[in-house]
């Protein structure tokens, strides 16, 4: 069974939630490769090799939205957008700094278990990494 989100089948859906229905989202587990560096994270977890306890995203329904990292420090997502029906994909403008921003990209979007799964790639051009890595988002 699947829902709809501005028109785009997102799948497997298991529950009638959304993006816009749980508009705060933190993490529960993320994996990857940070500019050659394995990067995990899990909540509640002992072996993980950074901190995300405190971070989480906001996406509002009017395409705004911001992230808030593991330090407090805000940073603004606009304008984001859903494309792709065949396999949903979310992508922001994500504006690392007052003048520098960088394209973050939500790819394989699919709800299980009332969390959001995704493909999660970027290029930070300030600090000059590329991230990719697969994560797990709850409600907060």
């Amino acid at each position: 069974m699947g829902t709809e989100l501005e028109g785009i089948r997102l799948r497997p859906f298991v529950t009638p939630g959304s993006i816009k229905s749980y508009e705060t989202w933190k993490l529960l587990e993320i994996r990857g490769v940070d500019e050659g560096a394995v990067l995990y994270y899990l909540r509640g977890g002992s072996s993980n090799t950074t901190n995300y306890d405190n971070e989480y995203i906001v996406y509002n329904a009017d395409h705004t939205g911001y992230e808030v990292d593991n330090a407090g420090v805000t940073r603004n997502i606009s304008p984001w957008v859903l494309s792709n029906p065949d396999n949903p994909k979310l992508t922001g403008t994500y504006y690392v700094n007052a003048t520098t921003t960088m394209l973050l990209t939500w790819d394989n979007l699919r709800f299980k278990n009332n969390s959001l799964y995704y493909d999660e790639y970027y290029s930070n051009a300030v600090v000059g990494n590329d991230f990719h890595g697969q994560a797990i988002r709850i409600a907060k």
